[in-house]
């Protein structure tokens, strides 16, 4: 009787012990996957990164896909900010200019930078020089905006040029993420359709999450559009921001060639809305007329479609007509691209 009850003893504590080690090892292994991986970046000292490939996707924008230590590696790059990139320039001398990576954390093994290089560009320089096989020094992460999944409700952006890569970023991870219900509308100037970076990847995203993403395509240079008329870009700036104002939505402006730190301030400031912005500005080497509303040289256009002759003296827009702008979506300019 008493060997009876040790062997039944015996047999329980066994299959104790072997549902502790059992636990023990799920607990580890859920601890471990669950453990976010160290990023690749220092934001102190310059790092080097691998260039594996090389597309360009125009006379003067390229895509570099750079490689991670390993194929599981993270940058590890919060949403919102940005690397500094080390090159030299034409004549030799050393350059950092501020980039931000079209790629998340989601993407492991390798990030991604889409450049468009200007002729007289110093960090341009170094970038057309760049082949399959060279180093980038990086140094990040940079900037003092960080976005939290569900922080705002409605997120509205404003980019020209350059200036939608951090967008581009920001609008990934919001709709990527399924328990993220933010809205985003961006709204996106060029001067030209051939200017327009990301279209195809801004396209898939409207497409696939249609419900939380629209995305506005703005040109400057329309004038084959017989029902196309130019608005100062004070003006739409101004507009945007009572909307943004009045509805309590965060706006996110990032200072490209076509956004200038001095205007964008002074139209807040007019508006009274500067302490309710948030600005990350990148540097910027063009030069804008003092006053914006001059007539002399519009930075920036939107494109106003409505029946009119040439010689008609436009009306004054107000918010009520310029809401029509958006019958922009769906339109096509003269080479039958479509601006949706």
């Amino acid at each position: 009787m008493d060997l009876e009850f040790l062997h039944t003893l015996d047999v329980q504590i066994l299959g104790a012990v072997a549902v502790a080690i059992v636990a023990i090892v799920i607990g580890a292994v859920f601890l471990f996957s669950s453990k976010k991986p160290k990023g690749c970046l220092d934001p102190e000292n310059f790092k080097q990164f691998k260039l594996v490939k090389r597309v360009q996707l125009s006379h003067n924008v390229a895509k570099f896909t750079f490689a991670l230590p390993t194929p599981t590696s993270v940058l590890g790059l919060p949403i919102g900010q940005h690397i500094s990139c080390k090159g030299k320039d034409g004549q030799g001398e050393e350059v950092i200019k501020p980039y931000t990576p079209t790629t998340l954390d989601s993407d492991v093994g390798q990030f991604e930078l889409v450049i468009k290089m200007y002729p007289q560009g110093r960090m341009s320089h170094h970038f057309r020089e760049l082949q399959v096989g060279d180093y980038l020094a990086v140094k990040g992460p940079k900037g003092r905006f960080r976005y939290q999944p569900g922080q705002v409700r409605v997120f509205g952006m404003l980019a020209g040029g350059s200036g939608i890569t951090p967008m581009f970023q920001v609008a990934r991870a919001i709709l990527e993420n399924p328990n993220d219900k933010t809205k985003v509308h961006l709204i996106y100037a060029n001067v030209t359709y051939e200017d327009i970076l990301l279209k195809e990847e801004l396209d898939t995203l409207a497409e696939r999450y249609s419900s939380h993403f629209n995305v506005y395509y703005v040109l400057n240079q329309v004038s084959c559009l017989s029902y196309a008329r130019q608005f100062y870009c004070y003006l739409f700036l101004l507009f945007i921001c009572l909307i943004c104002s009045l509805y309590c939505l965060p706006f996110f402006i990032i200072e490209t060639l076509v956004f200038s730190r001095s205007w964008c301030r002074e139209v807040l400031e007019d508006c009274n809305l500067l302490s309710s912005f948030f600005y990350d500005f990148f540097p910027c080497s063009a030069t804008f007329p003092n006053t914006i509303d001059s007539g002399e040289s519009p930075c920036l256009a939107w494109l106003y479609i409505e029946k009119y002759t040439s010689t008609a003296t436009p009306p004054n827009p107000t918010p009520t007509s310029m809401k029509s702008a958006h019958n922009l979506l769906g339109h096509k300019d003269c080479a039958g691209h479509n601006l949706r």
